[in-house]
């Protein structure tokens, strides 16, 4: 009724399984003094088609766009994602950034305990399981130091388990997202905790992200949920590609990996492969890939016996090689990305200078990495797509690491200075 009576109207957009958003509006005079005009950044303000049967997959898209609008209370806010997959970091990173934070990133809890006593965050995303320092370990040593009992550090698990939620609260985490991430769960839960900046994007330095719909994405005849896969992108069609070029770079070693593992005994590090597995083919929407290496992961944190050990590895085996197939096949440029002979000298030139610039948070990085493509990716073959889009997206500390990655994995080692 107030509505009405200051002209506007009333209404509902419903989505079913997940709520609904009651909006009202009204006509309202206009300010005779200037004010400086919030840019709100809306990751979803793009339309795109997306071909899929399930016309709640359809639905499920618009609702988001005023969350995005809210997100500019914490506009600047500072935050450390501790995260050791870097398909995640990749994932969470843009996310984050494009929601106007501030984001560094940690690979393990070690990193993040010696990142919080020299930076000042307004809160931390722990990831539970990661190698070094497990989540849980990094946040009772973080709240044992002098002023950080009060940092929200929020958990990123897998497992959303009574006892892993109970883990978290003991361990001091002040709540917990679910992995795959989804990006409605996590803002609504960045909001609650961190305090608003009462910045602009502006004024915090942040750029607005180019984000384009992309083009056809059916991927007809491979094994993913492409509907739910960019949900968890917000739409962005760039990103999602960007994650299937990342999957399928880090998965490609993974059977390997894991039966030298099994084959050593080395359960814990088998363990870890299947978990970061079951997280990674989650968040593209391979349920199927996700589900195998769940139950693997299981059977080896209960330490069943070998046989049953490899009967589930078996069950992974056959989904994952058929999907990393697939994305062989369909995913642009990924049958160009084969090794071809480079001279190391030139090299170890090319990255000692392109490694110079990143450090230096030099944008002329971006240019030099262009002019340079054709012989890293030669040399770096899968490894090259993570690079290039850290790159591309001016992430210099990902593109760093991605570097350093693609230089062991090339077998050039590490680079001298």
């Amino acid at each position: 009724k107030l509505a009405e009576l200051m002209g506007g109207t009333v209404g509902v957009e419903s989505v079913v399984g997940q709520g609904s958003t009651f909006w009202f509006t009204a006509r309202v005079g206009i300010v005779p003094v200037a004010t400086q005009k919030l840019q709100c950044h809306t990751p979803n303000s793009s339309r795109m088609l997306a071909r899929d049967d399930d016309n709640s997959a359809h639905q499920s898209f618009a609702p988001e766009i005023p969350e995005a609008c809210i997100m500019a209370a914490i506009f600047g806010a500072r935050v450390l994602l501790v995260e050791d997959n870097a398909l995640n970091q990749q994932l969470a990173s843009e996310l984050l950034s494009d929601a106007g934070l501030l984001v560094d990133i940690a690979g393990n809890g070690e990193i993040a305990v010696d990142r919080v006593q020299t930076c000042d965050y307004d809160l931390v995303l722990m990831d539970m399981h990661m190698p070094v320092l497990d989540g849980v370990s990094a946040t009772r040593a973080i709240r044992a130091l002098p002023g950080k009992r009060d940092l929200p550090i929020v958990a990123m698990t897998a497992n959303a388990m009574l006892a892993d939620r109970e883990r978290c609260r003991e361990a001091g985490m002040v709540d917990f997202v679910v992995k795959p991430i989804d990006p409605d769960t996590l803002f609504r839960t960045l909001l609650r905790w961190i305090k608003p900046t009462g910045a602009t994007r502006e004024a915090a330095g942040i750029q607005t992200a180019d984000i384009t719909p992309g083009g056809d994405l059916s991927f007809a005849g491979v094994d993913v949920d492409v509907a739910a896969g960019l949900r968890r992108v917000l739409g962005k069609h760039t990103l999602y590609l960007d994650l299937l070029h990342s999957y399928l770079a880090g998965q490609r070693p993974l059977l390997s990996q894991l039966r030298a593992a099994l084959a050593m005994g080395k359960l814990e590090k088998a363990e870890l492969l299947a978990h970061s597995c079951k997280g990674m083919s989650a968040t593209i929407g391979a349920d199927t890939i996700a589900q195998a290496a769940d139950a693997l992961e299981q059977a080896l944190r209960a330490n069943r016996p070998l046989v049953e050990l490899q009967v589930c590895l078996q069950d992974l085996t056959e989904p994952l090689e058929a999907l990393l197939g697939q994305l062989r096949e369909k995913l642009p440029c990924a049958v160009e990305a084969e090794p071809i002979a480079v001279d190391v000298v030139e090299l170890q030139t090319i990255c000692r200078h392109l490694d110079a610039l990143l450090g230096d948070f030099d944008a002329q990085a971006v240019p030099y990495f262009a002019t340079q493509a054709g012989v890293l990716r030669g040399a770096f073959a899968d490894s090259f797509q993570p690079l290039e889009s850290a790159v591309k997206r001016y992430d210099f500390e990902r593109a760093q690491k991605c570097l350093s990655e693609a230089l062991q994995a090339n077998g050039t080692g590490a680079m001298t200075r």
